[in-house]
């Protein structure tokens, strides 16, 4: 498995980590948008039973997600929370992070900093500008 590196030149070596990495960025990418887009499904088809269930429907459904992942239900509640952001609030910079163009990390800052905006043009004209910009942010 890894002699498979031994006699690959410099270049190739480079050009290796490069598509893992872009690999890695949408493997991530594809893990917590599907876990937005259950989270919304889930929470969708609930209808009006949501007050008869003894948890609230984001907790059952990240407990489902945490058990398929083998992670912690925080953690599980975490990656939907991303995922669904992504889909409602930015799904051009959603596109940018599933074709592997945008780090994690990046999204997470994204994420955390434009939280408490709500005005829709105001998102909508920032998902253009950052589905733009922030792949030149992973060297950050």
């Amino acid at each position: 498995m890894f002699d498979s590196l031994v006699d690959v030149s410099d270049a190739g070596l480079l050009a290796t980590m490069s598509e893992a990495q872009r690999g890695e960025r949408r493997a991530v990418a594809r893990r917590l948008i599907a876990a937005g887009r259950l989270c919304r499904r889930r929470i969708a088809e609930s209808g009006e039973d949501e007050e008869q269930w003894c948890i609230d429907n984001w907790e059952a459904v990240a407990a489902e997600v945490a058990a398929e992942l083998g992670i912690s239900r925080a953690r599980a509640s975490s990656q939907m929370n991303y995922g669904k952001n992504l889909l409602e609030r930015f799904p051009k910079l959603a596109r940018a992070f599933w074709e592997g163009e945008v780090d994690y990390r990046i999204i997470v800052a994204i994420d955390f900093r434009t939280g408490l905006i709500t005005d829709p043009v105001v998102l909508a004209a920032l998902d253009i500008d950052l589905a733009a910009r922030a792949p030149r942010w992973n060297r950050l």
